[in-house]
């Protein structure tokens, strides 16, 4: 080595990344849906059965892609997504897209982080207190989100809380 410091490929490491999401979500969504359908059910899983989606953050805007990621997943397994109302609206340009195809897309990319949105407000900005005040964190990233997503949620419901 001819420097002390790590050499990174950025866009290697970003598509490592999706690929490696993309592989997990789609596996855990099969689990899921065998284990409803072992129990009579023909619901469809989505991140709408998430209570909150945390993620390792090396930076805040990767988790924001990462949800949108998600969104992009679900929309292209689902038989008959409803593209005029709803998370999916506005998305029917992108049924045919390949997500191997889709890392660097920025239209796919713009497209799924404004239909996300919503989502990313409730289910996962909550996560990020740490991450963004703290700046890049690689190995306790996703400890720190946990952390902020308690302490957020902690925050939000004190009122409701009492103390005897």
């Amino acid at each position: 080595m001819v420097s002390e410091y790590p050499v990174v490929d950025g866009k290697l490491s970003i598509e490592c990344y999706l690929s490696a999401l993309d592989r997990c979500y789609s596996v855990y969504r099969n689990k899921i849906h065998a284990q409803w359908q072992r129990e009579g059910s023909d619901k469809r899983f989505s991140l709408d059965d998430f209570g909150f989606l945390v993620f390792h953050s090396p930076y805040c805007k990767l988790v924001q892609k990462s949800l949108a990621r998600l969104m992009l997943n679900d929309f292209l397994n689902h038989p008959s997504p409803d593209t005029e109302t709803g998370h999916f609206a506005g998305l029917d340009a992108f049924r045919d897209v390949k997500p191997e195809e889709t890392y660097f897309d920025r239209d796919v990319e713009k497209a799924f982080m404004k239909a996300s949105a919503e989502l990313f407000k409730t289910k996962t900005k909550p996560s990020l207190l740490i991450s963004s005040q703290n700046g890049n964190m690689y190995t306790p990233s996703v400890y720190g989100c946990l952390a902020s997503l308690i302490a957020e949620y902690v925050s939000q419901s004190a009122s409701c809380l009492t103390l005897f």
